[in-house]
């Protein structure tokens, strides 16, 4: 089969398929610049969407069993001696273990964190400069979205962990 002169075509064995236009300026250099700016936003939009989730996961973990710690501290308090007060005491032992391994990768993804931000921006700043101005804007605002998600959500934490902090204070005052 002979192919038509004029418009590429695409073949399969029951004829065209696609057409291709001819047009030099579709592969500008300026086109291929935006198109792969745009990949580049894609990703980074994806590397933050998970980095998002992991942060967001991991404060809600923890949070659990910060919570579940609480639980177990108050229990404690009120058993003085016997087998169900060493019992409490091996879940509270467990429970802060838990929630140590929990707050160091809390740490770790928010140090992440700090270099996916500069990525996004970065991958913001040459997509407009490259003219995929729609990519640079959508990165931009799911980086706004993404911060403003993560400070409510280790905000909620603070309150949790102070909470924690004044139980303890208490019950080594108490102690004295």
């Amino acid at each position: 089969m002979v192919a038509p002169p004029g418009p590429l075509y695409w073949y399969s064995m029951r004829g065209p398929v696609t057409k291709f236009k001819e047009d030099p300026a579709q592969f500008s250099h300026k086109f291929l610049i935006q198109q792969a700016s745009s990949v580049v936003t894609s990703a980074t939009s994806q590397l933050l969407t998970q980095s998002v989730v992991a942060i967001v996961d991991t404060v809600e973990k923890y949070r659990s069993t910060v919570l579940e710690l609480i639980q177990l501290v108050e229990s404690r308090e009120q058993i003085n001696e016997g087998e169900l007060a060493d019992e409490l005491s091996e879940l509270i032992t467990g429970s802060r273990v838990k929630a140590s391994d929990l707050k160091a990768q809390l740490l770790e993804l928010q140090a992440f964190m700090e270099y996916v931000e500069k990525l996004v921006n970065s991958a913001a700043e040459t997509a407009f400069l490259a003219g995929a101005e729609y990519s640079s804007t959508s990165l931009s605002e799911s980086l706004h979205s993404a911060q403003f998600q993560i400070r409510e959500s280790l905000k909620n934490l603070q309150n949790l962990d102070h909470n924690l902090i004044l139980l303890q204070k208490r019950i080594i005052v108490d102690a004295e």
